[in-house]
């Protein structure tokens, strides 16, 4: 875990290094960086790309825990056609976007968006699917696969913990989300209070959900959901500076 949080703040340094090069608006510091926009029409586009692209990021933690479950189950894995069909989606849905409108800092923000949650994903992923054996196949590197008796409930407490930390990490972005939306509408507002409140209520649906994995019997030892969520939430500011990069 120490890696992947390494892994975030070097990615951090990097891009809220890169954004401070251009003069902007910065947004409140609550955001952990990223810029108001002088035109509306761009602020739109990067609300459509994060959640766009908060989509992707869904679908592929689907995919890993089917492929997971899959191969616990003696079934073949399936993950990269279900990983294809999600990226031909995001693709097109993006598309859309950068087609309205053509603004370069749109397009940025859209590689860049995507870009930072595939690292995320990837960090994360590990730290998930944990328990077992390297599960080969066509699933990433680093995605472990269980074996023996409990397998398959293994892999199923695995993918609820997945989907715990995409609620986690939907719910966050929105928080976000909402506040930047407060801000194309006023400039003078501050949603700093708004904001933290809604994150604190992602994060207490998340530490409920946790318990009662963690309380399960077929929780491997190696699921630090507390550790994948701080992580993640820490990430969650670094996404920012890639979403919100247009000024």
């Amino acid at each position: 875990m120490a890696r992947i949080r390494g892994h975030i703040c070097l990615l951090g340094a990097a891009v809220a290094f890169a954004a401070t090069v251009a003069s902007a608006t910065p947004l409140p510091a609550v955001f952990g960086g990223g810029n108001l926009p002088a035109s509306d029409d761009d602020g739109k586009s990067e609300l459509a790309i994060a959640k766009t692209a908060g989509k992707l990021g869904a679908a592929q933690t689907k995919c890993l825990a089917k492929g997971v479950s899959n191969l616990a189950g003696s079934k073949p894995d399936g993950y990269a056609a279900c990983n294809s069909l999600a990226q031909t989606k995001l693709t097109a849905a993006i598309a859309k976007i950068t087609a309205k409108n053509s603004a370069a800092c749109v397009a940025t923000s859209a590689s860049g968006t995507v870009t930072t949650l595939g690292l995320l994903v990837g960090f994360l992923g590990p730290g998930v699917w944990c328990d077992g054996g390297p599960a080969g196949g066509g699933l990433p590197s680093g995605i472990n696969v269980p074996s023996g008796a409990n397998a398959a409930k293994i892999a199923k407490v695995e993918g609820s913990a997945a989907t715990a930390l995409v609620k986690l990490g939907l719910g966050g972005a929105t928080c976000y989300q909402k506040g930047f939306g407060t801000l194309l509408k006023d400039e003078s507002a501050d949603p700093t209070s708004a904001v933290n409140a809604c994150l604190a209520k992602a994060q207490a649906g998340f530490d409920a959900t946790a318990a009662k994995l963690n309380a399960d019997a077929n929780a491997p030892g190696c699921l630090d959901l507390a550790t994948l969520a701080t992580t993640l939430v820490a990430g969650l500011p670094v996404l920012n500076v890639s979403v919100f990069n247009c000024n």
